[in-house]
């Protein structure tokens, strides 16, 4: 998620093109909160009304639903590796 602080660092300093780049770079190495990209967080403002946006948020909706289809996480066990706590 390293790469998506970055993205938000270009977007405050203006460099729309640049934090759209990383944005991409962010979603497609497995950061895609979708809603959080698309309406909670602040940093992303200035990007929104950009071209390049949109094909990017489509990216982080498909993976969001991927992992939401994929089925519940599973708690990680407890137990050691004959099967007792």
């Amino acid at each position: 998620h390293n790469i998506f602080h970055l993205s938000e660092s270009f977007a405050m300093a203006g460099a729309g093109n640049r934090a759209l780049e990383v944005l991409g770079l962010a979603v497609d190495q497995g950061f895609y909160p979708y809603s959080f990209i698309n309406e909670y967080c602040p940093f992303m403002v200035p990007l929104r009304s950009l071209p390049g946006f949109a094909p990017i948020l489509a990216r982080s909706m498909e993976n969001t639903e991927a992992f939401r289809e994929s089925g519940p996480l599973r708690p990680h066990s407890q137990a050691g590796p004959e099967g007792r706590l």
